[in-house]
C-alpha cells in the first residue's frame, strides 16, 4: 500500500493559505479524514506544530523524533510525517502553503525566509527557552483569533506569523547571528537549486557555478553551516527523495531510477546501497511497501 499524498485543503473551505489546527480536535476527527494522520503520509504543504501539553515521537522521513511539552516541530513540504496521537496532546498545528511563503517574501519584507529556515540539517524538533516559548504562545493565541474571524486580514496573519518564525529562528541560530543568517541564505539557495535540479546534475561544481561562487567557497559555507560537504548534502537529498519515491510510488526500481535522472538503473542501485548499506528493493521490503 503506497503512502498517501495529502493536499492542502482548509476545513472551512475558504481560500486561505494558512490554517490553524487544534491537536485535540485533530485526534477527535481523525476517523473522518481521507488519511490516517497516525500513519506515514506525504504533505504538499508546510507544518509548524507547537506541543503545549503531552509527549511522544513524531515520525519524519523514516525517523522517529522525541518531543515534549514546549517543543516546536517543523515539517517541510514533501516530507513524510506521522502524528503520535497515542496519548492526549494539547497544542496547535499551523498548516501553510508555498503561496503563503511567497507572500511573506514579497509583501512582508521577509526575503530571508525560506522553507528551510528552521529545518536545515538539524532535528525537526526544537525546544526554545521559557521566555521565547511564552512569547510564541501569545502569538499563537493571536493567530488563532485572527484566523477564526469571518473577515480575517491576511496582512495581520502574515505579520503575526513572520514574528513567530523570526523569534524561533533567532532562538535556534542565536550564536553569531549575522554570519549565520548570511550563511543560511546561501545554504537555502543551494538546497533549493538541488531540489529543483537533482535530476539533471548531482555535481557540486555545477551548483557552485549557478550560485556565482567557486566550488571551494560553496564547500566552506556548507561545512560551516551543516558540518557536511556540498556533495554530501546533494547525495543526502537524492537518497531521501529516492526513499520517498520507493514508499510512495507503485513503480519498479527501474522506473524510479529513470525518473530520478539515473541513466542506468544499476547506477541507481549502487548509489542507494553506497549511501544506505542496502538495496532499493531491501528498503522497500523493510519499509512495508
Amino acid at each position: 500500500m503506497p503512502i498517501p499524498q495529502v493536499a492542502y485543503f482548509p476545513q472551512d473551505n475558504r481560500d486561505h493559505k494558512i490554517e490553524m489546527v487544534d491537536l485535540v480536535q485533530l485526534s477527535k476527527r481523525k476517523s473522518r479524514l481521507d488519511h490516517n494522520p497516525q500513519q506515514p503520509h506525504r504533505v504538499e504543504f508546510y507544518v509548524l506544530i507547537y506541543i503545549e501539553e503531552g509527549a511522544g515521537k513524531h515520525f519524519v522521513d523514516f525517523t522517529y523524533h522525541p518531543f515534549q511539552a514546549g517543543d516546536f516541530i517543523f515539517i517541510h513540504k514533501d516530507q513524510i510525517q506521522a502524528f503520535d496521537l497515542s496519548h492526549t496532546l494539547k497544542g496547535t498545528a499551523i498548516l501553510f502553503t508555498t503561496e503563503f511563503v511567497e507572500q511573506l517574501q514579497a509583501y512582508m519584507n521577509f526575503p530571508l525566509f525560506s522553507p528551510y529556515f528552521l529545518s536545515d540539517d538539524k532535528a525537526p524538533v526544537f525546544g526554545p527557552s521559557k521566555d521565547v516559548r511564552l512569547s510564541c504562545q501569545n502569538l499563537l493565541v493571536e493567530l488563532h483569533q485572527e484566523a477564526g474571524r469571518n473577515e480575517n486580514d491576511n496582512t495581520i496573519l502574515m505579520s503575526l506569523f513572520s514574528v513567530l518564525i523570526q523569534l524561533l529562528g533567532r532562538a535556534r541560530f542565536q550564536s553569531d547571528a549575522v554570519s549565520v543568517v548570511k550563511g543560511r541564505r546561501r545554504i537555502d539557495q543551494f538546497l533549493t537549486l538541488v531540489q529543483q535540479n537533482y535530476r539533471q546534475t548531482r555535481d557540486a561544481k555545477d551548483y557552485a557555478r549557478r550560485l556565482n561562487m567557486t566550488y571551494k567557497t560553496l564547500n566552506q559555507i556548507c561545512k560551516a553551516q551543516t558540518r557536511k560537504t556540498a556533495k554530501q548534502l546533494i547525495d543526502g537529498y537524492v537518497l531521501l527523495e529516492a526513499k520517498r519515491r520507493l514508499t510512495l510510488e507503485e513503480k519498479s526500481v527501474q522506473e524510479i531510477a529513470f525518473n530520478m535522472g539515473f541513466d542506468d538503473p544499476s547506477n541507481f542501485i549502487k548509489f542507494f546501497k553506497r549511501q544506505s548499506d542496502r538495496t532499493p528493493r531491501q528498503f522497500q521490503e523493510n519499509s512495508g511497501s
